[in-house]
């Protein structure tokens, strides 16, 4: 029984590793251009929008 279930378990891990990295990739992406649109736009954002980017960058690196 653990024969079979053992490539079962290793293809849910490599899928796992896969979707970990992949996401990863995609919330540095988004925070690398949440950094690049605030260097831009730092002086001239209204506070609610500088504060939302803020969080939103936060967020993104907590999920790298």
């Amino acid at each position: 029984m653990e024969e079979r279930r053992k490539p079962i378990l290793e293809e849910r891990n490599r899928l796992a590793r896969d979707i970990h990295d992949n996401l990863a990739q995609g919330f540095a992406a988004i925070l690398m251009q949440l950094q690049g649109a605030r260097r831009e736009a730092a002086a001239s954002l209204p506070v609610a929008v500088a504060c939302e980017a803020s969080r939103l960058r936060s967020i993104s690196r907590a999920r790298i």
